[in-house]
């Protein structure tokens, strides 16, 4: 919520395919800078807002979502949201 335009609609899901499952959070901002894509799952990093200033916060979110798949055997990734925007997908393994 803090880093979409305000009115603007936020998609939540999950969908299960094979071995796995994805949960994902999605809009459709002004989305990821390419130079932020690297480093926004790093502790500590924060991206640039669409000011050109930075964010607020400690930079730790995407980390600890990164730590928690991967603790899980999972991962998560930043995808472009078709249209514009971004989408964040976490993909953990099931057993069946």
């Amino acid at each position: 919520v803090q880093h979409t335009v305000p009115g603007q609609r936020i998609r939540i899901g999950s969908r299960a395919e094979d071995n796995r499952v994805e949960l994902y959070v999605a809009d459709h901002g002004p989305g990821i800078p390419p130079e932020d894509a690297g480093v926004i799952f790093e502790r500590f990093r924060r991206g640039t807002s669409r000011r050109g200033t930075r964010t607020s916060g400690a930079g730790l979110g995407l980390a600890i979502v990164k730590a928690i798949a991967e603790g899980h055997h999972g991962r998560v990734e930043l995808r472009r949201t078709e249209g514009g925007g971004a989408t964040f997908v976490l993909t953990l393994e099931t057993d069946s």
